[in-house]
């Protein structure tokens, strides 16, 4: 496959410990909605397709696993979008009651922010502007 066949990023898929408070969060931080479940032959849910943007998904499953509570961030080391306004974002971020900071990358000099979902996964957010790395490849 060539690089030339990619388009861009389809989805994410996380594991999740209580599916219900995991489709909540990322309805309330990133606006989503199901638009399809994943059931089982007995009609059980155990995982949901969120839409995030156009052809951007986050795939969510409920765990089959009894990580310990300190292991669960384990699943999946990070995720990230871009905004346009990480200021916008983190004034969101406050009336949901996480607070966080907006910081530069070390050695890519991208403003960005990070928080945890209910299952400790880091969502990490980048604003790209003339200082990061990744300005040159927009």
């Amino acid at each position: 496959m060539t690089k030339d066949n990619i388009l861009q990023y389809s989805h994410v898929c996380i594991e999740v410990f209580d599916l219900q408070q995991s489709i909540d969060f990322y309805h309330q931080l990133l606006s989503t909605r199901v638009v399809h479940e994943f059931r089982a032959p007995n009609n059980f849910l155990y995982g949901v397709l969120l839409l995030i943007a156009p052809g951007m998904f986050l795939e969510v499953f409920l765990s089959e696993n009894n990580y310990p509570k300190q292991d669960r961030s384990q699943i999946i080391r990070h995720f990230c979008f871009q905004v346009k306004s990480l200021s916008s974002l983190a004034k969101q971020l406050k009336t949901m009651n996480i607070n966080t900071e907006i910081k530069r990358g070390r050695t890519d000099k991208t403003l960005q922010l990070t928080i945890q979902d209910p299952d400790g996964i880091e969502i990490e957010f980048h604003e790209y502007d003339e200082l990061c790395v990744q300005a040159k490849f927009l």
